[in-house]
């Protein structure tokens, strides 16, 4: 039987310097019932990439955050 996989409803992309806003709007959105994934969940050593694409994979859906601090990065 295969082992249970966590669903994941919202899938968050953002960058590094909006970490304290994704948290924020992460706490949020779980206070309304969903399931959120954002990359403060991988654990030092872990292949990051491969972490990623399998949450992304498992996301029904992907909330890109663009802000004035990711353009001026992007």
């Amino acid at each position: 039987m295969p082992a249970f996989e966590e669903s994941i409803d919202i899938f968050i992309s953002y960058v590094r310097e909006d970490q304290v806003l994704v948290e924020k709007l992460a706490v949020s959105l779980k206070e309304e019932g969903w399931q959120v994934w954002y990359d403060q969940r991988i654990d030092g050593g872990e292949n990051w990439e491969k972490v990623i694409f399998e949450n992304l994979k498992k996301a029904s859906c992907v909330l890109i955050l663009f802000s004035s601090l990711c353009l001026a990065n992007c």
